[in-house]
């Protein structure tokens, strides 16, 4: 019987393998298709978080107390350009969207935006359409009152197996990236801060104060004039020692207010001035508390301003003979010196509108426009530091008036100011033939660097003490260095010097001074120093809360009856930085 043969299967692999390849294909085309968008979409992830960090930076860098919408255009600006930059895209530039967000925002509830549409550039490879995004950009918020910046980048890549599908070549891409405006008045740790102490006195960040044989972080010497030194119910911390050193003489420390302050002394407490009617006394009773742990400085990690100078000027010190004598307005920039030393109260044509919510001064007006005015003083060496110095008759040194935008109130009359925002930046000098403003240096053996000070002194134009002074410089209401009217860096160990002048119902304290290197000395001698004759009161005009590393009262001059040193504990700061407030 015949056997049937088996018929041949070779090659029914190829149509198999044909199939197959068909199928390998597509999924190569889609994984292709999944790497070129997983690609895009991180250039673009990479772009919008560049871009909202420009935009927050910006912001940070520029605050002050001018209106927004110029300075967001600016914020508009930085995120296009940084956006152009790292948006590589494989088929079409990018396009952008941005917003701002209030402090109020969060990731899984971003709430309202402070614009009412956002800022939309269509191609931010294009130079005309940034401008005319810029242009047509009318949002009114202030750049306080960002705290979050929100940019959305868009593309578009090629498809490869997408195209029979959608008939289209191309697909979009889009990321959003959120970034916080760190150091301003968002941010972690930022914000408004009430630092612990109205009066905090560090005796100790200046090497040269520990390794001198100096024990007292704050000195009194109140012989022939009685003393009020108040703070509003705030505490006060002296690093290192307090010491009392009079006789005769009424001096009083209270803390009290809404709630009793606590004066903590980091060191030993000696009273030589005795008790009772003609000596120190405290109120409350329970103060002081001596022996107490050291405070650090409250505002450590605040960034300093910049060091930008669209001006350098210098109007006068021991090196120059054009100190100011008439009425004049100032610009923020920089200055190696101003002298205010008017010879008459006449001062001629005033060039600013004045302030609305203070009275008037009897000698010229000096007028500071809002923004920052960096001091930098004599070239190393010099036989004295130079700085911010205030003489003569009774010259007034003032925020000029803003015309509205910037409303503020006078808690002494209820009044509203319209007062530009100022803030005196203090550092150190270059040197050399062409000076200039430099951070001060903490060299190798700790010490600090003694650079700009500040003088504001009662003596007129012959150099006796028949003069008087008004000081109604109001800081920035937000950003940085909001409510910081006196700022000294943070290894400057130069000097604030001032003299008691006549009382002014209508004026208040404005403003917190930062100087944890310097030292604050209130002078009222009558042989030599700032001095006064002024009647029956006298009061220093200087801001707080007040930080320093060191600080001296004298008050030896019978012509002024008792001093009162009034700091208020309604001041609230910015921590700067990451972290923000320390201690």
């Amino acid at each position: 019987m015949a056997r049937r043969r088996r018929a041949r299967e070779r090659g029914q692999i190829v149509p198999l393998f044909a199939l197959l390849m068909i199928v390998l294909t597509g999924f190569v085309a889609l994984d292709l298709d999944s790497g070129v968008a997983f690609d895009q979409s991180r250039t673009d992830q990479d772009a919008s978080d560049a871009a909202s960090l420009a935009a927050s930076y910006w912001i940070y860098s520029n605050l002050n107390d001018q209106p927004a919408p110029t300075n967001l255009k600016g914020a508009v600006g930085a995120a296009a350009h940084v956006a152009n930059l790292d948006c590589i895209g494989p088929s079409a530039p990018c396009s952008l969207t941005l917003n701002f967000y209030p402090g109020t925002w969060t990731s899984s509830n971003p709430g309202s935006t402070l614009c009412s549409t956002p800022v939309t550039i269509q191609n931010v490879a294009v130079p005309s359409q940034v401008t005319a995004a810029e242009n047509l950009f009318t949002c009114t918020a202030t750049l306080a009152s960002v705290y979050y910046v929100g940019v959305t980048v868009a593309s578009t890549a090629y498809t490869y197996i997408g195209a029979p599908a959608t008939g289209s070549r191309t697909f979009s891409v889009s990321n959003q990236a959120v970034a916080q405006v760190v150091g301003g008045t968002g941010g972690t740790g930022n914000g408004d801060l009430t630092i612990p102490c109205v009066l905090c006195i560090l005796g100790g960040q200046n090497a040269y104060y520990v390794n001198s044989a100096m024990t007292e972080g704050f000195t009194i010497e109140p012989h022939s004039n009685g003393l009020d030194f108040t703070s509003d119910g705030g505490n006060m911390d002296i690093n290192l020692g307090f010491e009392c050193e009079a006789t005769s003489a009424q001096a009083e420390i209270d803390t009290t207010g809404t709630s009793n302050g606590v004066v903590n002394i980091a060191g030993a407490y000696t009273n030589n001035c005795g008790t009772g009617y003609n000596g120190l006394t405290w109120n409350p009773t329970s103060n002081p508390k001596a022996n107490t742990t050291a405070i650090k400085d409250p505002l450590a990690n605040m960034p300093m301003p910049l060091l930008n100078c669209p001006n350098n000027e210098n109007y006068g010190n021991t090196y120059s003979t054009t100190p100011i004598t008439q009425n004049t307005e100032l610009q923020p920039g920089c200055y190696e010196n101003i002298t205010i030393d008017p010879t008459t109260s006449n001062g001629g044509t005033l060039p600013f509108t004045r302030q609305n919510c203070v009275p008037d001064g009897s000698g010229i007006d000096v007028g500071l426009a809002a923004g920052t005015y960096i001091i930098y003083g004599n070239p190393p060496g010099s036989p004295t530091a130079g700085g911010l110095t205030v003489e003569g008759v009774n010259p007034t040194l003032e925020s000029v008036n803003t015309g509205g935008g910037n409303n503020r109130t006078n808690p002494k009359n209820g009044q509203t100011c319209n007062a530009a925002g100022v803030t005196l930046f203090f550092v150190c000098s270059t040197g050399g033939s062409n000076p200039g403003p430099t951070a001060c240096e903490n060299n190798v053996t700790g010490d600090a660097t003694p650079g700009a000070g500040l003088t504001l002194d009662t003596n007129d134009a012959t150099g006796y003490g028949n003069g008087d002074y008004q000081w109604n410089l109001f800081p920035p209401t937000g950003g940085q260095q909001q409510n910081l009217v006196i700022i000294f860096d943070r290894y400057n160990s130069g000097t604030i010097t001032t003299a008691t002048v006549t009382a002014d119902p209508d004026s208040d304290h404005n403003g917190a001074i930062y100087a944890p290197s310097a030292t604050y000395s209130l002078e009222n001698y009558s042989s030599s120093g700032p001095v006064t004759n002024s009647g029956n009161s006298c009061t220093t005009p200087l801001g707080s809360p007040m930080i320093v590393d060191y600080m001296q009262i004298y008050a030896n001059y019978s012509g002024c009856g008792n001093i009162d040193f009034d700091l208020d504990n309604d001041v609230q700061l910015n921590g700067g930085g990451p972290g923000g407030l320390t201690g």
